[in-house]
């Protein structure tokens, strides 16, 4: 056991040391998607930065693999804190009405070792109703505190974001390998992720959503919905239905959830699997109940259409 726990450490210090040469030759050169950080525990407080937020009504906030979190502060100062584990500091410029924040060139190198998490804390006045958009190569995005914005625009390659509540005309969600969570999204949302789910909890507006390979959730829908799911299931809870309402999915099934008092025309195909409602008695089905069409309710503009390629279509009445 002895020469076993021996020979591991000796092998465990040579890859470190095989590391961090790897580091220290790369070190002031960044390499666009070959980074690899770890880190361990919590950073220190490298940097803090206030702006006073009156005359401000954008804020663009680009990282490369920090976490970036978002909270209600005090006061009429944008205050911008920054964990480095490098001591590095952020290029901070408020030039007009926007205020720029972008991770600093030249800091991450092939391999990054620290041995704590990277983040960056952003506190917003309880006034502040402008456009945010913001972006992290391999971090996380999250906002703490509900916020009340123009524009909320938020993109991850690899990470996820994860929002309570957001409320702006518009809202954007984009996540190439992870997943998209809002406790609350209220506006026109559009929300995209390429291998993560996106489940969106509450709020009202006119919805896109699409996700490569994972599932979609939306509860306490109202507005117009178009949803895609190239390999995952599509589940939709609507407490309004008074815009066209499109699901497809190529490999899931489709859940859609709407109320009594709705009215609207119906088509749904299914290539395999089949089509169950709550008012099948209002529909015509083929023999293989893959495909039907109707209407339920009286004088109704609203089209609802399902497309699921391979899976069952369940629609219900509540």
């Amino acid at each position: 056991m002895n020469k076993i726990t021996a020979g591991f450490a000796v092998f465990a210090g040579a890859a470190l040391a095989i590391c961090f040469g790897a580091a220290q030759y790369a070190k002031g050169y960044y390499y666009e998607g070959g980074s690899m950080d770890i880190g361990f525990g919590k950073t220190k407080l490298s940097n803090t930065q206030e702006f006073l937020a009156d005359d401000i009504k954008n804020i663009y906030i680009e990282y490369k693999s920090q976490n970036i979190y978002f909270y209600k502060g005090e006061g009429n100062k944008i205050v911008i804190k920054e964990y480095l584990g490098d001591g590095k500091k952020g290029d901070m410029v408020a030039k007009g009405d926007t205020l720029s924040v972008m991770r600093a060139e030249g800091t991450i190198s092939i391999f990054s070792f620290h041995f704590a998490e990277e983040k960056v804390e952003i506190f917003l006045p309880e006034d502040y109703h402008g456009c945010i958009k913001v972006s992290s190569s391999s971090g996380n995005i999250k906002t703490r505190d509900a916020l009340e914005l123009s524009v909320f625009a938020a993109g991850s390659k690899s990470g996820n974001i994860s929002c309570a509540e957001v409320t702006a005309e518009e809202i954007v969600a984009s996540a190439s390998s992870g997943s998209v969570v809002f406790q609350k999204a209220q506006g026109n949302r559009r929300i995209m992720t390429s291998s993560g789910s996106i489940n969106v909890k509450g709020g009202e507006g006119n919805t896109a959503v699409s996700s490569k390979s994972g599932n979609i959730t939306i509860m306490d829908a109202a507005g117009k919905l178009d949803a895609s799911a190239s390999s995952g299931s599509v589940k939709v809870e609507f407490v309004r239905a008074e815009e066209d309402i499109n699901i497809e999915t190529s490999s899931g099934n489709i859940r859609l959830n709407l109320l009594k008092n709705s009215a609207f025309k119906y088509e749904g195909k299914s290539s395999s699997g089949i089509i169950r409602t709550d008012f099948d008695d209002k529909l015509t089905f083929n023999d293989k109940r893959n495909a039907a069409k109707g209407s339920y309710g009286e004088d109704s503009n609203i089209c609802i259409r399902t497309t699921a390629s391979s899976g069952s279509t369940r629609i219900t009445l509540k």
